[in-house]
């Protein structure tokens, strides 16, 4: 019996920390504005879109807290459609769906661990050297991996592909700048620096992953 138990606790530990190490490496630039303000500049947005700085935040952030906060959607001074405003609040879907994927990961890994410490359980590892987290690092980046060399070598494709599979049926995601201002601030070298950071972010916490899961084991682990 504790031996089965200890195989279910190996994969829920492995899929969990994947989900977790996923959702958080997404969350991040969608979370931390910085990240944006930063890049008005390095990116020369007010010479590109002809609105003053202070202009494009409020509209980022008046945006970003209706698709983090659920407070009613706007852009600031910047004029927006109907279709544009659609769109946006399917990416809102998805930013709650990769939210509550983080919380119900971390959730079920917390429980999971005080369980199985409570239970007493042995620590298993595959081949006596591969545990749960070294698969969950490796489960987290394999996707993301392949999708980002696909990205290097198209972006644009990458980038409508992307947007066909979340977005599927659906065509709203092609704005006009003259109706939805805001894409004039949102570049396109704004989402593929967003993929950069998601990339890194994710490599740092998998890398982690991985070297935890290879840890020398313990006398009692079998």
């Amino acid at each position: 019996m504790n031996k089965k138990l200890s195989v279910l606790f190996f994969w829920l530990i492995a899929v969990t920390s994947a989900l977790m190490a996923l959702s958080f490496a997404i969350a991040v630039p969608i979370y931390f504005r910085p990240f944006y303000y930063h890049q008005v500049d390095s990116l020369n947005m007010v010479e590109e879109s002809g609105f003053d700085r202070d202009v494009i935040i409020d509209a980022y952030d008046e945006l970003l807290d209706c698709l983090t906060l659920g407070k009613p959607f706007g852009t600031g001074e910047l004029h927006y459609s109907e279709s544009g405003r659609s769109h946006f609040m399917d990416c809102k879907v998805l930013f709650d769906l990769d939210r509550n994927i983080f919380l119900a990961s971390a959730g079920i890994l917390i429980i999971t661990l005080i369980v199985k410490k409570k239970l007493d359980l042995p620590s298993l590892k595959l081949k006596d050297r591969f545990g749960p987290t070294f698969f969950g690092g490796i489960g987290a980046v394999l996707i993301p991996a392949l999708f980002a060399i696909y990205a290097v070598t198209d972006f644009d494709r990458a980038f409508e592909f992307f947007h066909k599979i979340f977005f599927p049926g659906k065509t709203n995601w092609v704005f006009d700048p003259y109706e939805d201002e805001i894409i004039l601030v949102m570049p396109e070298q704004f989402f593929a620096n967003c993929g950069i950071l998601i990339g890194l972010v994710l490599l740092l916490i998998v890398t982690g992953l991985i070297v935890f899961g290879l840890r020398p084991s313990k006398k009692r682990d079998r």
